[in-house]
């Protein structure tokens, strides 16, 4: 069985890396708490707002240009961060050679240029947030790119050139463990319920529904494995265990036919608001046992940590 405790979640190491790099830095920026109109709104005079999240996010993701997108938002060690997924087609997934460094050049310049096109799409974006995490796979689910930025150091106005591109990309916080994406085929001969991972989410979206709009589940797979997100919301501020444990049998019941197969499940817990209660991860052994309780049992706790 994997052992969790030895394993750093790429995107939750980039989110405490960039929240110790920008508390060593400066406090913490004061940033609008989110309201809860049921309009996008714009920022005010005098520091107040109607911005939500939950409204805006929704229309900025579907002015981005693919086909597979995930674009949530959460609250997490008094950061509030924006997370952007993508599946990039022009990736290539078979690449070899010159060929890799290719493709780390493209997801980072993709990652830079969907960072700019989100923080500048919409009014409310800087007034609510203070990072953006993005990943960037091909279409085969590899990760090329992860990493996160402060919104004060994207450029405002248009279009970025390649130049600008490149020198903003290079101020994007990236883990020092994501590596040249390996393959990652799944066992010889696939199980005869298997599906792929579009399958699965969305079966995932149909257990969820009505989900709210920050509620969604990506798939990465780097040198750690075949990793699933999810993140989905408590049926109240008071984020009760039913809620969480809900959710966590859903989740096991939509993941059993995934190939490759899941090797951890990194579970995200929020109140409406994106506010993070739970960070929680299980291994695909135990996702995949069909007793319950067992999964129950070998949950590890990421967040808030155990020692707190």
């Amino acid at each position: 069985m994997m052992k969790l405790r030895n394993i750093t979640p790429v995107v939750l190491a980039v989110l405490l890396v960039a929240c110790g790099a920008s508390q060593a830095e400066s406090p913490t920026p004061t940033v609008v708490p989110f309201a809860t109109a049921s309009s996008g709104g714009t920022p005010q005079t005098g520091g107040s707002s109607v911005c939500d999240p939950n409204v805006f996010l929704p229309q900025i993701k579907e002015d981005l240009p693919f086909a597979q997108v995930s674009l949530l938002h959460n609250f997490l060690l008094a950061v509030h961060y924006i997370n952007l997924w993508v599946v990039s087609p022009d990736l290539e997934t078979a690449a070899v050679a010159g060929q890799i460094e290719t493709n780390k050049s493209d997801a980072a310049l993709l990652a830079a240029k969907l960072s700019h096109l989100i923080a500048n799409d919409h009014p409310c974006v800087r007034a609510s947030f203070e990072r953006i995490t993005t990943t960037i796979v091909d279409s085969r689910y590899h990760a090329w790119f992860i990493g996160d930025v402060a919104m004060t150091d994207i450029p405002a106005g248009d279009a970025l050139d390649l130049d600008q591109l490149k020198k903003l990309s290079e101020l994007f916080v990236s883990p020092s463990s994501l590596e040249t994406p390996v393959e990652h085929p799944g066992p010889e001969v696939p199980p005869a319920n298997a599906c792929d991972w579009q399958h699965a989410r969305e079966g995932l979206r149909t257990q969820f529904s009505p989900a709210g709009p920050n509620v969604d589940f990506y798939f990465v797979i780097d040198q750690d494995g075949a990793n699933v997100w999810a993140q989905w919301e408590g049926p109240d501020p008071q984020q009760t265990p039913e809620g969480f444990l809900s959710g966590l049998l859903s989740l096991q019941a939509e993941l059993q036919c995934l190939n490759p197969p899941v090797d951890i499940l990194w579970m995200i817990y929020t109140d409406g608001s994106g506010r993070v209660s739970l960070v929680m991860a299980a291994d695909g052994e135990a996702l995949r046992n069909p007793d319950p309780a067992y999964l129950v049992d070998h949950l590890q706790l990421i967040y808030p940590s155990p020692s707190s």
